[in-house]
């Protein structure tokens, strides 16, 4: 497995960990703890992991994980934005999304890591 393939990974995997620590964050935040630990994790530290995952998939001619990174960076993006149209419109169904797009993140991730690892395995005949 190439260095660069290595760096992709490391960013994935440390993605897929911090994850369930975004999550802390949010319940913290509900049950009155600062809420805003959980905004800045989420929109700064992940949302830059992804931005990172995408770049070094780019430079390890990854094109298909780039293209999944990529979507991924974009998701959070939408994901950020959907609590503010909620707000604005008056709808908690709208921003009741929000959560639920950060819960699929989980498979997408481990999708993300998972591939390269199965294709660098030998094959078993």
């Amino acid at each position: 497995m190439k260095t660069t393939d290595k760096v992709l990974l490391g960013l994935t995997g440390l993605f897929l960990v911090l994850l369930p620590l975004q999550f802390l964050f949010a319940g913290a935040g509900i049950f009155g703890a600062d809420f805003a630990i959980h905004e800045a994790f989420g929109a700064g530290l992940l949302h830059l992991l992804t931005i990172l995952m995408t770049i070094a998939a780019l430079v390890a001619k990854r094109w298909n994980l780039a293209g999944l990174s990529f979507c991924m960076a974009i998701l959070i993006f939408v994901q950020i934005m959907l609590v503010q149209i909620g707000r604005g419109a008056g709808s908690p169904w709208i921003s009741g999304l929000h959560p639920l797009l950060a819960f699929s993140y989980w498979p997408y991730t481990y999708f993300l890591i998972w591939r390269p690892l199965r294709e660098s395995e030998p094959a078993l005949i």
